[in-house]
C-alpha cells in the first residue's frame, strides 16, 4: 500500500447524486491512501452515476440549491446541485483530468507522468471501452423516438454517438468506425442493439499538490474576482497539461470540475486499469508560473483580433465589439454559449458564415482552449429555432458581465458615423 504523507491533507468535496433532480453531499478528507484504495477496488455496477470527487475546498451552506446548470442542445435546463459553483471554490487542491481518446493509452501516460517525477494516480474511466462493442437497449431507443427494428442504421449510429448521451453511448469513436452489428441481441433478457466502433481507453488522472492553488500565499486569489480566477485556473491547468504531453478533455478546465471517482461497469470490470505513481507533490508556483505565461500570450492574441479589419455596416459589427473585450479562455458553458448565441441570430441568414468565421477567430485567441474539430462541433450542435433555447440575449447578457456596455457602444457608433 501506498506510503503515508501525513503532512499533505486534501480535502475532496465528494457528493453522491442520486438522479438528476436530488444530490446530497458530505465531506471528509481524503489523503492520497484513500484514493489508491478505491482505484484498487472500484465500485462495481450498472449506473454509470454515483460517487463524484470535487478536488476544491469549497464554501456555502451545506443545502440544496436551483441553479442554472448549462444548456442541453441550446435549450436551458435546471437541476439540483449542492454549492458546486464557480463562485464558491474557495481553492484547487489536486488536478484531475479526463482524457478521452484512443491514441494515449496507460504505458504511454505512465511514462510522460514518471517523467515529470511527480505522485499520481491513473485509472481507466466507467465508459473506456477497449472490446469496441457498445449495446443500446431498445427501451432508450424508444424514449429518443427511434424504432429499434425499423430505423435507419445511420439514425442509430448518430443517436450512440451524440454528445449529449451519456449514459454508456456518447462515443468518441470515430463515426466512420461505428457499424450495425445486430438489432435485437438479448443481453441480461434485455433486447440491445448491438454496434461496434474503434477501441474507445478513456482515462482519469490525478495529480497531486504540496498546497492548495488559489488559497493563501503565492496563488492567493482572495482579491479576484470569480471570472478572474477561473482563466486563472483555466491556463494552469491546461497549461501544466500540455507542458508534460497531456492531451486532455478542454471542457474540463472549469473550477468546480468533478469526476465520478474509480467505478467500473461490470461487463467492463476484467478490462479495468490503474496505477499509482510516487514521487514529488506539485508546487502550486509552477502552475501560477504557467498561468502568467498564458494569460500574457492570450492578451497579445486578443489584441491582435480586436485589431483585425471589420466591416462597420454589417450586423455583426457589435457583437465583434463585444468580442473584443471576452476572453475566449472564459468558463467552457459561457464559450459554448456565446457560440450558441450568435448562431441564433445570424444562423440561416446571409450573414451566417461571417459569423461563423467571426467566432473561430475569436476562439483561437486562446490557443490552449481551441480545438476546430469541437469549435465545429458546437457550431453545429446549436439549434436556433429550438423554442426555450440559447438566444441572442444571453450574449448580451454574458457580455454585459465582462463589462460590456451596449448601449455606450451604440452611442458612440452614433457619434463616429456623424463625424464622418
Amino acid at each position: 500500500m501506498v506510503e503515508s504523507h501525513s503532512e499533505l491533507k486534501i480535502n475532496f468535496p465528494i457528493y453522491a447524486r442520486f438522479g438528476i433532480d436530488g444530490t446530497v453531499w458530505f465531506e471528509k478528507e481524503a489523503s492520497i491512501e484513500v484514493f489508491c484504495e478505491l482505484a484498487a477496488k472500484p465500485a462495481v455496477g450498472r449506473n454509470k452515476d454515483g460517487l463524484l470527487c470535487c478536488p476544491a475546498d469549497l464554501t456555502g451552506k451545506m443545502r440544496d440549491v436551483i441553479i442554472d446548470d448549462g444548456t442541453f442542445f441550446g435549450r436551458r435546463v435546471e437541476r439540483t446541485v449542492s454549492r458546486r459553483k464557480s463562485e464558491n471554490v474557495r481553492c484547487i487542491t489536486a488536478l484531475l483530468y479526463d482524457i478521452e481518446n484512443t491514441h494515449q493509452r496507460k504505458d504511454d501516460l505512465i511514462s510522460k507522468l514518471q517523467a515529470t517525477g511527480l505522485t499520481a494516480v491513473i485509472f481507466t474511466t466507467f465508459s473506456h471501452n477497449p472490446e469496441g462493442i457498445t449495446n443500446i437497449r431498445h427501451e432508450e431507443l424508444a424514449v429518443a423516438g427511434i424504432p429499434a427494428l425499423q430505423a435507419q442504421e445511420q439514425c442509430i449510429i448518430d443517436f450512440a454517438t451524440m454528445k449529449a448521451s451519456k449514459g454508456g453511448f456518447g462515443l468518441k469513436a470515430d463515426v466512420s468506425s461505428v457499424q450495425l452489428v445486430d438489432r435485437d441481441r438479448l443481453i441480461n433478457d434485455e433486447h440491445c442493439i448491438q454496434l461496434s466502433h474503434e477501441r474507445l481507453y478513456r482515462y482519469r488522472v490525478v495529480i497531486f499538490l504540496n498546497g492548495t492553488f488559489g488559497g493563501p500565499g503565492v496563488t492567493d486569489w482572495a482579491d479576484l474576482g470569480v471570472q478572474e480566477r477561473s482563466r486563472l485556473w483555466h491556463h494552469a491547468y491546461l497549461g501544466f497539461a500540455s507542458s508534460i504531453g497531456l492531451d486532455v478533455d478542454r471542457a474540463c478546465a472549469d473550477l468546480p470540475h468533478a469526476s465520478y471517482l474509480p467505478n467500473v461497469h461490470p461487463d467492463r470490470s476484467h478490462t479495468y486499469e490503474w496505477a499509482y505513481l510516487e514521487g514529488q507533490l506539485l508546487d502550486p508556483a509552477k502552475l501560477l508560473k504557467i498561468a502568467s505565461l498564458g494569460l500574457n500570450k492570450e492578451q497579445e492574441r486578443r489584441t491582435s483580433f480586436a485589431n483585425r479589419p471589420v466591416n462597420v455596416h454589417t450586423q455583426l459589427e457589435e457583437v465583434r465589439a463585444a468580442l473584443s473585450i471576452i476572453p475566449a479562455s472564459c468558463d467552457y458553458r459561457e464559450w459554448r454559449n456565446l457560440i450558441w448565441a450568435v448562431k441564433s441570430a445570424f444562423g440561416d441568414t446571409d450573414l451566417e458564415d461571417e459569423a461563423c468565421e467571426l467566432l473561430d477567430a475569436w476562439s483561437q485567441t486562446d490557443e490552449q482552449l481551441y480545438d476546430a474539430s469541437s469549435f465545429d462541433r458546437v457550431w453545429s450542435d446549436a439549434m436556433p429555432d429550438i423554442e426555450g433555447g440559447v438566444t441572442i440575449g444571453t450574449f448580451w447578457h454574458i457580455a454585459r458581465s465582462h463589462g460590456f456596455d451596449r448601449a455606450v457602444h451604440q452611442r458612440l457608433a452614433q457619434l463616429s458615423s456623424l463625424q464622418l
